[in-house]
């Protein structure tokens, strides 16, 4: 899901006009030479090896030394566009955000942090949409998916529940404390203006064990991006710090284990492929 006229047409006009800028650089990070793999802490503290993440990239020391204190100003979450988000969930769109690259490393990482036997998961997909790009056979017992249109949450073949929401008016989350074993918020973080809110939210909702999976790309629309985040476009250590951040303060001590991880696909094409990070 994400905020604001959803049209890849949004997309290509901003692309076109820093191609020269960034195309070259895309290009270069492209035939890099990347070490790729790491063992990071999965669901209920069960060891879990990420074979796609890129451990020299400059993510891997993102979350060292986060600040001591919370750094943004109300400032920080303005938007080019304060045009309310509604109108632009007035219409479904079936169209995907980042390129089948990135989407197929997307749903690497749910398919192998998901692995382990679980019986009755409980998961809940944050501004969701019609595909949650969850692992095909995955056993669960409740898929909730929240988000802004329902025709795409009625397409989502997963979902066993929908729940049409604007975190941004209210980012307080319609469930049970400790009511999901996992929660999912994929390629919209940059438009969320509550985080601090949110992430509580999010840490209530989870059970003791349980795992928060954001994951994020340089695409977005950027007159519905935070200020924060248009700051930093196609820096994925600085962006990865700032969820880091998020997680720290929300609420302070709650969550552990974090890491931030580069699992960019880094294809060769005119661009490099998309990027994603989490």
């Amino acid at each position: 899901g994400s905020t604001g006229p959803r049209r890849r047409a949004g997309f290509s006009s901003v692309l076109g006009s820093v191609l020269g800028t960034f195309g070259s650089v895309s290009r270069s990070f492209a035939a890099k030479k990347w070490r790729r793999g790491k063992s990071i802490i999965g669901l209920g503290g069960s060891a879990v090896y990420i074979k796609d993440a890129i451990t020299n990239s400059g993510v891997d020391e993102a979350l060292v030394s986060l600040p001591d204190a919370w750094p943004f100003a109300a400032s920080d979450f303005r938007r080019w566009s304060e045009e309310d988000d509604a109108n632009g969930f007035k219409e479904a769109s079936f169209e995907r955000h980042v390129d089948d690259a990135a989407v197929g490393a997307l749903e690497r990482l749910y398919a192998t942090l998901l692995e382990a036997p679980q019986e009755g998961l409980n998961l809940l997909d944050l501004c969701a949409s019609w595909d949650s790009h969850l692992p095909e056979g995955l056993q669960t017992s409740r898929v909730a998916v929240l988000g802004m249109n329902r025709q795409e949450l009625k397409a989502n073949r997963v979902a066993t529940e929908i729940h049409i929401k604007d975190l941004n008016r209210d980012p307080k989350l319609p469930f049970d404390a400790s009511a999901f074993n996992v929660v999912t918020l994929a390629l919209s973080i940059q438009y969320l203006v509550h985080p601090q809110e949110l992430f509580s939210q999010m840490h209530r909702v989870l059970q003791s064990g349980g795992m928060a999976v954001v994951t994020f790309s340089s695409k977005s629309f950027p007159w519905k991006a935070i200020s924060a985040w248009s700051k930093s476009f196609h820096d994925g250590p600085v962006q990865c710090r700032t969820v880091g951040t998020y997680f720290k303060f929300s609420p302070v001590g709650g969550w552990c284990n974090m890491v931030a991880l580069d699992l960019s696909p880094h294809k060769s094409s005119i661009l490099g492929s998309d990027e994603l990070w989490a």
